[in-house]
């Protein structure tokens, strides 16, 4: 992978310091008196906290630190992420699937205006036999998505309808 491999302290610094900005917007709401967005607040972030523990059930090990260290590398992409996974052993080259995940985003973000704000929703789903990682961003994308092929021994699908543009991974 490309990225920049992050020493245990710099992830922890990182993670620390998210965590800290996100406990200032919740001091922020309640001492604004807005007991609802600091509910909304919290509730957004151990939602966010639980998706990204839920992870480790994919037993990709590569491809869950390539999803907990992305917002530090690709700031150019808001993430939200959700997760639905069992627990089971993977066939794929998980290293391999990360590495490709990287080449996709940072092709995606070679070709994207860098004054706009993209959000990317990451949909992770495993059953005991099958996983899915779907990246989802505004149909507009597809339009100037650059090819990505690969080698891989997994499906690749990519479609833009109803105003989004969804590339999906999936193997067993």
């Amino acid at each position: 992978m490309d990225t920049k491999n992050y020493t245990v302290t710099e992830a922890l610094k990182f993670a620390r310091h998210d965590f800290l900005n996100e406990l200032q917007l919740i001091l922020l709401y309640i001492d604004l008196d807005n007991k609802e967005e600091a509910r909304n607040a919290i509730l957004a972030a151990t939602g966010r906290l639980r998706s990204m523990a839920m992870l480790e059930r994919l037993r990709m090990p590569s491809v869950e630190k390539w999803l907990n260290t992305f917002d530090w590398v690709h700031t150019e992409f808001s993430k939200q992420i959700t997760c639905d996974i069992v627990a089971a052993d993977r066939v794929a080259d998980d290293r391999e699937v990360a590495n490709y995940l990287e080449q996709v985003i940072r092709s995606l973000a070679a070709v994207l205006d860098p004054m706009d704000d993209y959000e990317l929703v990451i949909h992770v789903t495993a059953t005991d036999s099958e996983w899915r990682i779907q990246l989802v961003l505004d149909e507009t994308v597809a339009a100037i998505c650059p090819d990505i092929s690969t080698k891989l021994n997994v499906a690749i699908t990519e479609t833009a309808d109803h105003g989004q543009w969804t590339f999906t991974i999936s193997g067993r």
